[in-house]
């Protein structure tokens, strides 16, 4: 004889959901068996005596008490969605039994959108710039990631190291980087998303995985993507929290604009140039069974071709970007000068030393040279050089210096000084020195 009670074979049936719809239907039905104080066992057998009834009133008796009690939520300002939470809960519950619950589509409440709303371009380039200096690249990162995936924070979660590295590389025309990942399991149905990402995501995430790399060394393909200040995974609810804080910089224009609105972002833009399965598809949402453009290239090419409704960097935005990596550039370059300049004037200060161990007249010549040196760098006018050999010649005679130094043969076209000639100069009177010695 079967000893499982009708709540028992509903729990079988929803062993087979995701562990997200699992918790929304036991708590939409615990609601509503505690609002009529009745067990699960007694409202199975309310619905089938019910369904035996000959008395057609008998037979939605159950039906008006489950309308009742939706009428009972939205009357507390539950949303339409919540009240309809119910029905779906309830019908679970009927269905896993052998029952039927009956309640017409004009009998439940019809949504009245009050979500999240939809962020605009100018709203997410406001968030990537104002992240903070607290983990900056990783916060970066997962805004882009976010925007180019359409993923929910579930599946963001479920991102590893690996799964990015190892992902699928194409180039549109400009020769800009895509990643087209392999199928990723979504959490919430268990349908497969095709995550695709573009540039603007791309370099943010692969900014941070060096950040990490510095910090942590190599990392692992198994490690999470994300992680939080711990070092652990990244939860669907810390990544949607996170989001949801930064959202704190759009000041009032930041209401209602969460991790979800990314995702809304994500497929009001392409709908733009993209049909709305394919979406479903690279989003992980329920799509045709018939129709699969990710194994024929087309969904990819599409999503490439449609990237530009991604970007939030506009062209005049692109630009500005050019300019300030172009700064940045010529900054590094003066730097490496300067530095240059450094190890040249050491190098100098160096010699000068050496030579003091030769005597007077050396340091006197290696003086010279350098100050020589210093005036070819100052670009001094060719009409002047008669003027520094005729100071040469002196400087000679009062120090009895017999050497020949051919002022001319220090000289490049280019009016540059052609220190490998010093060099050889320099090494000949020091040896003449050290043999009159």
């Amino acid at each position: 004889m079967d000893t499982k009670s009708a709540f028992d074979y509903w729990m079988d049936e929803l062993s087979l959901k995701s562990e997200g719809t699992r918790a929304s239907y036991l708590s939409h039905f615990n609601r509503f068996i505690k609002r009529y104080e009745i067990t699960p066992d007694g409202l199975f057998r309310m619905q089938k005596e019910a369904l035996a009834s000959a008395d057609p009133r008998e037979g939605k008796r159950v039906t008006m008490m489950v309308k009742a009690f939706m009428k009972e939520r939205l009357d507390s300002g539950k949303a339409a969605g919540t009240a309809r939470g119910v029905v779906k809960a309830v019908k679970s519950f009927f269905d896993a039994n052998g029952l039927d619950l009956t309640i017409k589509a004009k009998d439940q409440p019809t949504r009245i959108y009050n979500g999240q709303r939809v962020i605009l371009p100018k709203q997410i380039r406001e968030l990537y710039e104002n992240v903070g200096a607290e983990f900056k690249h990783r916060n970066q990162a997962l805004i882009m990631l976010a925007k180019d995936s359409g993923l929910r924070a579930s599946d963001i979660s479920l991102i590893n190291v690996g799964d990015y590295l190892h992902a699928r590389e194409v180039k549109n025309e400009a020769g800009e980087r895509f990643k087209v990942f392999r199928p990723l399991r979504t959490k919430k149905t268990g349908a497969p998303a095709h995550i695709h990402l573009g540039p603007e995501a791309i370099r943010a995430v692969d900014r941070y995985l060096e950040e990490r790399r510095r910090e942590e060394g190599e990392l692992s393909p198994d490690s999470s993507i994300f992680i939080q200040r711990g070092g652990g995974r990244a939860t669907a609810h810390s990544i949607s929290a996170q989001l949801k804080r930064l959202s704190v910089f759009l000041g009032s224009e930041g209401y209602k604009i969460s991790g979800h609105s990314l995702r809304k972002f994500h497929k009001t833009r392409l709908e733009a140039k993209m049909n709305e399965g394919w979406i479903n598809k690279l989003q992980g949402k329920a799509a045709s069974e018939y129709s699969h453009p990710e194994e024929t290239e087309d969904l990819t090419s599409a999503y490439v071709k449609a990237y530009d409704m991604l970007e939030i960097f506009t062209s005049e935005a692109k630009e500005d970007a050019k300019r300030d990596r172009m700064i940045k550039e010529l900054d590094a370059q003066l730097s490496r000068q300067g530095a240059e300049l450094e190890e040249e004037r050491k190098a100098r200060e160096k010699m000068l030393n050496q030579m003091k161990e030769l005597g007077p007249q050396v340091l006197d010549i290696t003086r010279l040279v350098v100050l020589f040196h210093s005036m070819l760098e100052r670009k001094i006018p060719l009409e002047e050089l008669p003027q520094l050999r005729e100071f040469l010649k002196k400087y000679k005679q009062e120090r009895g210096i017999e050497e020949e130094i051919p002022l001319e043969s220090l000289v490049e076209t280019n009016w540059e000084i052609n220190t490998s000639e010093v060099q050889d100069l320099l090494k000949k009177y020091i040896e003449r020195r050290q043999e009159r010695k």
